[in-house]
């Protein structure tokens, strides 16, 4: 009996482990699928089909057919209308620099910082070489600190120029300087002539490091005019919603090297925006074609994208015919919290 007993659980131990181990592969084989969205990564599972033991895999026919390589003639448009991107592709008509308008500006003296024993005050204005320009300004330091003054923000009629300017001050000193700055607005967009800047300032004591940023002061010239408006609606608009506007204003050729892209963004939103390349496309070949800009709400800017003419050579493109982008806007610095908008071509031949 002992031993009849032993062999029925010795054929039910047989019987089950087969089964068992078909259900191991079986949770083995699973699959995982990623899905990118806007806010997260969605992570799935698919399982595959249990396969039949009964019957011996076959391995499986031989073909042919051999994958080719990536090559330059592949990534290219496939035909004047379309790009890589597979969108619409707008004709760019040639773009000229607006001329050169000289009007001497003048500032009458006008605090726009007073905090702590630190003053500024902007009493003039130059024209350098190029697009240089000065504002002359006076910087009075009685804080009982040494003092580095950063420019956070300049904005001229409203636009934003890159900020590139700082300069340190000793305790108990009054010093006249210069903050320079570079008006690209002009052979950008026509605005040669300022008519108001708003300015804010980092202000550090630099034996504490201690830093903070003071209240935005605003000076007005005397070219300022409250009516007067810079009309960019010539621009080819590429995504205008949610009070965000961005329009391809023009190309530039290149004239000793580098091409150029002039793009306008107005953020008229109630978030911060920052706006950047996810792809870029020139002849349907991926070029690197970078814009990082941030703008706060209410602020505007024309920007240039830069091609550079190393970045050109390396693919073999010679002359520019089209350029196709995608670009990605991120809200109130959340990486987590973007949208990637349409692709967008224009053609420059």
């Amino acid at each position: 009996m002992k031993r009849l007993f032993s062999k029925v659980i010795t054929l039910l131990l047989v019987i089950g482990i087969p089964l068992s181990v078909c259900a191991c592969k079986h949770e083995e084989g699973a699959k995982k699928l990623t899905r990118r969205t806007g806010i997260k990564t969605e992570t799935m599972t698919e399982t595959d089909p249990p396969t039949s033991t009964s019957e011996p895999e076959l391995s499986p026919e031989p073909t042919d057919s051999v994958s080719e390589p990536t090559t330059k003639e592949s990534l290219s448009k496939g035909s004047e209308n379309t790009t890589s991107f597979d969108c619409d592709v707008e004709v760019l008509p040639p773009r000229e620099v607006p001329a050169y308008e000289y009007e001497e500006i003048k500032i009458e003296d006008t605090e726009i910082l007073n905090k702590d024993g630190l003053s500024v005050h902007i009493y003039g204005y130059s024209v350098g070489i190029g697009t240089t320009r000065s504002l002359l300004m006076k910087v009075d330091n009685q804080t009982g600190h040494p003092v580095t003054l950063h420019l956070e923000k300049i904005l001229v009629d409203g636009f934003t120029e890159i900020p590139l300017w700082m300069n340190s001050f000793e305790n108990g000193m009054t010093t006249e300087c210069e903050l320079e700055f570079f008006l690209t607005l002009g052979p950008d967009i026509g605005l040669w002539n300022p008519g108001k800047f708003d300015i804010t300032f980092k202000v550090e004591y630099t034996d504490t490091s201690e830093t903070y940023i003071a209240a935005p002061g605003s000076v007005l010239t005397s070219a300022y005019d409250e009516n007067k408006v810079i009309d960019l609606s010539y621009g080819y608009t590429v995504y205008e919603e949610n009070g965000i506007k961005i329009s391809v204003l023009g190309y530039n050729p290149p004239s000793r090297a580098d091409a150029s892209l002039l793009l306008y963004i107005e953020n008229n939103s109630e978030h911060e925006i920052f706006v950047k390349t996810e792809e870029s496309l020139v002849n349907g070949i991926p070029v690197s074609v970078n814009i990082l800009q941030t703008l706060f709400p209410g602020e505007k800017t024309a920007t240039t994208l830069t091609i550079y003419k190393s970045r050109l050579e390396e693919v073999k493109i010679s002359t520019i015919e089209t350029i196709s982008m995608i670009l990605r806007i991120q809200f109130d610095n959340d990486f987590k919290n973007y949208i990637i908008l349409d692709p967008f071509a224009v053609s420059v031949k």
